[in-house]
């Protein structure tokens, strides 16, 4: 799925969030409000609280659009994808600690431990972000190819059936298990017709290497860092028996 649908339906879902919530249903559907005491439910200013979050998903889901599509538009898709993942957290960081006027005094520490949680997630987030659209390293060698970084591998000279250069991508369904923003792609994905392929890119454009295994699995390789072209030449130098020329 394109990041672009994914952006415009979070926007979208954020915008309805707001929507939804109003001072009459506020009691069943707001969060945590129907766990509270009596006591503790006197000192939440509701009359105030729900405007404030209707605002701010609002403002939240707009915001989200605009600045993610100004992302996926002017700088490239990858960009969009970490905006994608680190805005909501960070709004909603922002967001907790507004919220604390509407219902001071009212469980504390559990809001203390929900502000570090989210810290952490946001933190966890742009870490993997980091992680995920990092180098990845490929090493010939005579007896086996190694793929470095998250969900690498080494393959072994005797596991491998083939290894080409391609210029398309299997058309991809979704992603199975992994790591996927605009063309960081890393780990285990399906195909329109059902196989599932292993994608370690960091790059959209081809030429991709494409190494099959003896098992039938396939592994499709591009990285900025790299020349495909000269990597294959590299394996036909070392593994002629495994170069295969595309048909």
């Amino acid at each position: 799925m394109s990041l672009w649908y994914v952006l415009s339906g979070l926007s979208l879902f954020y915008i309805l969030i707001g929507r939804i919530l109003s001072i009459q249903n506020a009691p069943y559907l707001l969060s945590g409000y129907n766990t509270l005491s009596a006591d503790e439910q006197k000192k939440v200013d509701l009359a105030a609280y729900v405007p404030f979050w209707r605002k701010f998903h609002l403002w939240l889901g707009l915001g989200h659009f605009i600045v993610g599509s100004l992302f996926f538009h002017l700088w490239s898709e990858d960009a969009a994808g970490v905006f994608l993942g680190i805005c909501p957290l960070l709004a909603y960081l922002w967001f907790m600690g507004r919220s604390r006027r509407f219902m001071a005094g009212v469980q504390e520490s559990q809001m203390r431990i929900a502000r570090y949680v989210l810290i952490a997630c946001t933190l966890l987030v742009a870490g993997l972000m980091f992680v995920g659209h990092g180098s990845i390293p490929f090493e010939v060698r005579v007896d086996a190819l190694r793929i470095g970084g998250i969900y690498g591998e080494t393959l072994s000279r005797s596991s491998i059936s083939s290894v080409q250069l391609v210029d398309t991508l299997p058309p991809i369904q979704w992603k199975t298990h992994g790591f996927a923003t605009g063309s960081a792609q890393k780990g285990y994905f399906r195909t329109r017709d059902g196989r599932t392929i292993k994608l370690m890119l960091n790059r959209g454009n081809a030429p991709y290497l494409l190494m099959t295994r003896s098992d039938g699995r396939q592994i499709y390789y591009a990285c900025e860092s790299h020349n495909n072209r000269l990597l294959w030449a590299q394996i036909d130098s070392l593994m002629p028996d495994k170069a295969h020329k595309n048909p």
